[in-house]
């Protein structure tokens, strides 16, 4: 075997090893300005193969994105004037198809006796699914600090305005856990579904299934929450729920509630929960924290409105959503969620406390 066929074997493993890694050969003479580019580089780039014009780097510079294009142009020329290696990476416009690809340029410069520039040897990544990736988790870390600080917000204002409406320590506690495991909830079901929306017959499930089965029901069509309506929707529930254990239909033997729920014919949606069996109601003396959060804070949160009527055979609240409550149906949809036990609260001074 030749020096030469053996110059070409080894030429045939390399760019048997470099496609296999998924990267293209290029090779810059820069006393000729011509560029080389390999077969796979062309794949890669959607460039033709073969040897062209560099024009001093022109021949690549004018499919690379504009906003990237100072930066790489900037490390190429700092390289080229006094460094040994190259490295940059860039988004490039395929001239073929017009498509934009993540692109990083990689290589070694060849200096003569005098230390200039003769050529530029290097590699061709496409990096697209990497920065893409990159991108999906920088997304995620901001939406994950996005909504920590919503539900530490929340958490803080659940604690504050629980603390006002209760005498003693230990109904504190009660009414704080309970509001806040509505809350934990609807996170799960949120959670299962890749934050992109929970039911509302999963919320229903997960606060009515273990309150006095078999007087509870919930029925309405197959609706998704986004995030932040459900989170308020959880927590009117347990409001609702936890006034009913403690004063109103679910107090006594006889008690039932319904909770239904229909689509809005202009988007959004209407939930209306009823009481009846159970004692005799009247209006409250003064308004508790529970009723304060249904008229007041779960329609906002639902962009709608919340109304709750105090009738002798039983509580009756409407909550009226806006289409922008409404989440579209996720790909992944969680399990039926396991009930929560209801809690025994201290008796508070009055309903919807």
């Amino acid at each position: 075997m030749t020096l030469k066929d053996v110059a070409a074997a080894h030429r045939d493993r390399l760019e048997q090893a470099l496609q296999a890694a998924g990267l293209g050969e290029f090779d810059w003479d820069l006393a000729r300005d011509t560029l080389d580019i390999s077969p796979p580089m062309a794949t890669i780039t959607g460039l033709r193969a073969g040897v062209l014009p560099a024009k001093r780097g022109a021949a690549l510079d004018r499919h690379i994105h504009p906003d990237d294009l100072e930066a790489a142009r900037g490390a190429r020329t700092a390289a080229l004037a006094s460094g040994d290696t190259f490295e940059t990476e860039a988004r490039f416009v395929r001239p073929d198809d017009g498509r934009t690809v993540c692109l990083r340029f990689a290589g070694v410069i060849g200096r003569d006796a005098g230390g200039k520039a003769e050529h530029l040897t290097g590699i061709v990544e496409d990096i697209s699914a990497r920065r893409r990736e990159d991108d999906g988790r920088h997304q995620l870390m901001a939406e994950l600090d996005h909504r920590v600080k919503n539900v530490l917000a929340t958490v803080q204002a659940l604690a504050q305005q629980t603390s006002k409406q209760t005498t003693s320590l230990e109904a504190f506690l009660t009414n704080f856990s309970g509001r806040l495991k509505a809350m934990a909830s609807a996170n799960e079901l949120l959670t299962a579904a890749r934050w992109r929306g929970a039911a509302i017959d999963h919320l229903a499930a997960a606060e009515l299934g273990a309150i006095a089965p078999g007087r509870t029901r919930w029925d309405g069509p197959e609706l998704f929450l986004t995030p932040r309506a459900a989170n308020a929707l959880a927590l009117a529930l347990h409001e609702l729920a936890a006034n009913a254990v403690k004063y109103g239909a679910l107090s006594l033997e006889s008690g039932r509630v319904d909770l239904r729920w229909t689509k809005a014919s202009e988007g959004g949606f209407e939930l209306v929960w009823s009481e009846s069996g159970g004692p005799r109601v009247a209006e409250p003396v003064r308004r508790g924290f529970g009723a304060t959060l249904l008229e007041q804070v779960t329609g906002r949160e639902l962009n709608g409105e919340a109304k709750v009527e105090y009738r002798p055979s039983g509580v009756r609240a409407t909550l009226r959503a806006g289409a922008p409550a409404l989440a579209p149906r996720p790909e992944t949809l969680p399990e039926a969620p396991a009930p929560r036990l209801a809690e025994a609260a201290p008796v508070a001074r009055a309903p919807m406390a």
